[in-house]
């Protein structure tokens, strides 16, 4: 059984039951990209022929997996604009530079989430920096998630918080790692923010380390 989680790159951009998929089945959460507005918890399965579906169906009835009425509707909306979301989405992503065998690989953005590391900014390297920096954010709201036409950011610890600390360190997901997740606002009103983020984090760190220096001395 060959399955495929589409949900980052959405229907938008790749039908994994296509070719040159040799999918069985496609799963979504449609409560990212699809639903795109982040008032929806669902999912989805996506299977190939009547037979199979048959059999998932009776699973579904057994289980009680069945969205409610406001849910559906609340997703066929987002589903009507996901086309120009998902543009608004990767509009600052650069095409390419190789040659590629079809239409949805030449469409796939080279990146959709953003992840950088505070201790590479000034001297902010304490484990405590990346929730610093994001308590100032003005348009990135500190909070799980991605796919919604507003933009997220996250620090490490909300969002591998289940991941041992052995296992994230062995993964390159450190302490000072902050994930943004890019909604549809403006390119250049997003990249101020950050900086004023980042900016007004460094100089509170500096001031606190020098007033700390400071009170040391007097102590000695």
């Amino acid at each position: 059984l060959i399955a495929i989680d589409s949900t980052f790159l959405s229907p938008f951009y790749v039908s994994p039951l296509a070719v040159p998929f040799p999918a069985v089945l496609a799963v979504h959460s449609i409560t990212k990209y699809i639903n795109g507005h982040s008032d929806v918890f669902m999912g989805a399965v996506i299977l190939p022929n009547a037979s199979t579906a048959q059999a998932n169906s009776i699973l579904q009835n057994a289980h009680g997996a069945v969205p409610g009425a406001i849910d559906a509707w609340l997703a066929l909306r987002g589903a009507k604009t996901l086309s120009l979301r998902m543009k608004e989405h990767g509009r600052s992503d650069k095409p390419g530079a190789t040659p590629c065998a079809s239409d949805w690989q030449r469409r796939l953005p080279l990146r959709r989430m953003v992840s950088f590391r505070i201790g590479r900014v000034g001297a902010l390297v304490d484990d405590g920096a990346a929730e610093r920096s994001l308590t100032r954010t003005r348009l990135f709201t500190l909070a799980e998630s991605l796919g919604g036409v507003e933009s997220l950011a996250v620090p490490e610890k909300m969002a591998h918080e289940i991941i041992p600390p052995a296992e994230r360190l062995a993964l390159g997901i450190t302490p000072d790692l902050v994930r943004l997740s890019v909604g549809v606002e403006g390119v250049d009103d997003l990249t101020a923010d950050v900086e004023q983020a980042l900016s007004r984090a460094i100089n509170e760190w500096n001031n606190t380390s020098i007033s700390a220096a400071f009170s040391d001395l007097e102590r000695s």
